[in-house]
Parts: structure tokens; C-alpha cells; sequence
């Protein structure tokens, strides 16, 4: 009787030591439908490009920003908005570095045609952020992963996108400007 009991313990403690060893992630839900704060056109128009990207970096110190991965797909950090009215769902977003139920700072960045935010083929960008939020949990080295406990992006407003200029516009703008300059010295 005691020798079962004492081996009923071990496989209790020998689980509780498991389930604490468990993969668990800092997690948010990468959709601003919660936040009814859509992607907006120029001038604040209330549609956008069917081909406006997003992505959502975090940082754990203020200083390194690392993209959001979607779900467990640690390849996948941008996404394309659901539509033209420029709301976005794309389920879990796994904030990579961050402890779970952490406090992480935010940026939401939004482009259209270029391949990343900083593409130089971008003809309309936009951003949002910082801002600090708590983040939610998820245990996903489970087979299957266990249900995400994620929590809305406290979204502080609309991103609205703006022209890049093209750098012949830019070189041509520099140049007017330096000879306003001599000009004006003479």
C-alpha cells in the first residue's frame, strides 16, 4: 500500500515537473477587428489595395524589434488585409523572445506592391506604434498545441498610408533646392 502510494506521488510530481517544462508562448491575436482600427488609404480613404501588406514587430527591450510569426509557422511574419476595407485576421501571432503574459512593445507597419516594409518598390507605406501591451499564453509543443489564451492588439489607432516618392522626384527636388541656395548666396 505505501509503495503504491509512494509511486502514485512520484507520477504525480513527475507531471507537474512536465507540464511546467512545456513550451509556452507569448501570444496575440494578429486582427484588428477588436481594436476597429482599419488600414486606411490616402487622404484617410476608407479603402485600400488589394495588394496592402501587413506585418506587426515586437520588442521585449525597446531597442531590437523582431516580427510577429503567425501561428507556428515560423516563416510566415506578413500578411495580406482581408479585403478593401482594411481589416486583417490571421489568428495567433507568436511573439518570438517574449516570456508569456509579458508586457511587449508594439509597431504595425502596412505597405502596397513591395515585398517587405522597407521595399524600395512601395508605392504607398504606413505605421503605428509603439505602444505596450500585455501579451496572452500558449503551450504549443502539445500534440495537438493546446488552445491558444491569446489577447486583442490594444491598437492605438488607424495606420494611414501615404506615397513614396520616387527617388528621380527626390534628385530632382535636391537639385532645385541647391540651386535656390547658390542662387540666393549670389
Amino acid at each position: 500500500m505505501n509503495k503504491s502510494i509512494a509511486i502514485l506521488a512520484s507520477l504525480v510530481m513527475l507531471g507537474c515537473t512536465a507540464s511546467s517544462m512545456a513550451a509556452t508562448a507569448a501570444v496575440v491575436n494578429l486582427s484588428n477587428y477588436d481594436a476597429d482600427k482599419p488600414i486606411q488609404g490616402p487622404g484617410g480613404a476608407t479603402t485600400v489595395d488589394a495588394n496592402t501588406y501587413v506585418e506587426l514587430l515586437a520588442s521585449v527591450d525597446g531597442s531590437t524589434w523582431v516580427p510577429v510569426q503567425i501561428g507556428l509557422d515560423a516563416t510566415k511574419t506578413s500578411w495580406k488585409v482581408d479585403d478593401s476595407s482594411g481589416y486583417f485576421d490571421q489568428g495567433v501571432g507568436i511573439i518570438p523572445g517574449a516570456a508569456a503574459n509579458a508586457t511587449v512593445s508594439f509597431q504595425l507597419h502596412a505597405w502596397v506592391c513591395g515585398s517587405s516594409y522597407t521595399d524600395p518598390n512601395n508605392t504607398l507605406v504606413g505605421e503605428i506604434g509603439p505602444w505596450s501591451q500585455a501579451t496572452g499564453s500558449w503551450v504549443t509543443d502539445q500534440q495537438p498545441a493546446a488552445t491558444p489564451n491569446s489577447v486583442a492588439l490594444n491598437i492605438p489607432g488607424s495606420i494611414q498610408l501615404h506615397s513614396v516618392p520616387e527617388p528621380s522626384t527626390i534628385a530632382l527636388g535636391l537639385l532645385g533646392a541647391c540651386a535656390l541656395l547658390i542662387r540666393r548666396r549670389k
